[in-house]
């Protein structure tokens, strides 16, 4: 987007979109260190304001909690889905898969927030 630059925060900055409970500052904070790993707050801005954003975790603990743990979700026996598709190969080695970011709101809330709700052209500038 024009003008629009990303913005990295390692705190939740004073300014988040506060559209829905579950991408609220408050329940972003009350959620804590739910997710393993550090929090990043990731927001598309411009000229000051917050045009869309999201959260995301570094996940660097191959044996984390299986809901943010790719590995987990992709091959675990018996699969964390029960009507999951695996893909068709085997399961690569553990560690091939981390560290990795994990996009997500804290409450399991994969929404990307703006000022004026969802937008495909800011999410797709975020």
């Amino acid at each position: 987007m024009d003008g629009a630059r990303l913005v990295v925060d390692e705190a939740l900055p004073p300014r988040w979109p506060d559209l829905t409970f579950l991408t609220s500052p408050a329940w972003l904070r009350m959620m804590g260190d739910r997710p393993p790993g550090r929090g990043y707050y990731f927001r598309l801005v411009r000229d000051g304001v917050t045009l869309a954003a999201t959260t995301g975790y570094l996940i660097e603990d191959p044996h984390c909690y299986e809901s943010f743990n790719l590995h987990e979700l992709m091959w675990r026996d018996p699969p964390v889905f029960p009507d999951q598709r695996r893909p068709p190969a085997g399961p690569p080695e553990r560690s091939v898969w981390f560290p990795f970011l994990a996009i997500v709101q804290p409450g399991y809330d994969a929404d990307v927030v703006g000022a004026t709700g969802p937008s495909p052209e800011r999410v797709g500038a975020l």
